[in-house]
């Protein structure tokens, strides 16, 4: 195995669960509403391995029934912006692997939420997102981001969380993948070529 480089999503890096109640929250109290936290840890479990786009949407409409899906997924954007705190030990790890990779940050949000969010927490790598305001594809992402800079899906490992975007996209696009399972059972599709528990343990297999 000799990878050069890897594509992260984002997500990899912040405490997403919380983020995401955050600005659920945040959201909620803006409508003068109260937001049912019980629901959304439900719906945050319940749909861990689909598509991000389609389970962001899925939460805001469940969460928020009588509004307009574009309209309340704008503001949830302008919210999830100010979300930066890290998962433990991601600094470290990425000042481990920063000397024997290539590091890509892939992002199915707009570019100018993402963007924001890495400047906030001092993660400076390149960066591709979605120009517009909406979301966009995780296939279209790495599609773009492996012409962009050239790079040789052989020697590219792309590195997910969830099943139903990441780790399908890699095989889609034929792209070798790891899968950190969060104590998840590893499944028989989609198939990760690698798996680990949490981000930190990626840098076993760049050692040496």
């Amino acid at each position: 195995m000799n990878y050069q480089n890897i594509i992260v999503p984002e997500g990899l890096f912040f405490k997403e669960k919380t983020s995401q109640k955050n600005s659920l929250n945040k959201l909620a109290k803006a409508k003068k509403q109260i937001l049912n936290i019980n629901l959304f840890s439900s719906l945050y479990d319940r749909y861990a391995d689909i598509d991000r786009k389609q389970e962001i949407q899925l939460m805001l409409t469940a969460l928020f029934p009588e509004d307009k899906l574009f309209s309340i997924q704008a503001d949830y954007f302008t919210y999830l912006t100010s979300q930066h705190r890290l998962l433990k030990n991601v600094d470290n790890t990425l000042n481990d692997l920063k000397d024997k990779v290539n590091i890509f940050i892939a992002s199915i949000y707009p570019q100018a939420v993402i963007s924001k969010r890495l400047e906030q927490a001092k993660i400076n790598y390149p960066l591709v997102a979605n120009p517009t305001d909406d979301f966009t594809s995780m296939s279209k992402i790495i599609t773009q981001i492996i012409s962009q800079h050239n790079l040789d899906k052989n020697e590219t490992l792309l590195i997910g969380t969830s099943l139903g975007d990441e780790i399908q996209a890699a095989n889609d696009l034929e792209l070798p993948s790891l899968w950190v399972s969060t104590n998840r059972k590893v499944p028989i599709t989609p198939h990760p070529n690698l798996h680990v528990k949490k981000f930190e343990d990626i840098a076993f297999y760049f050692m040496g």
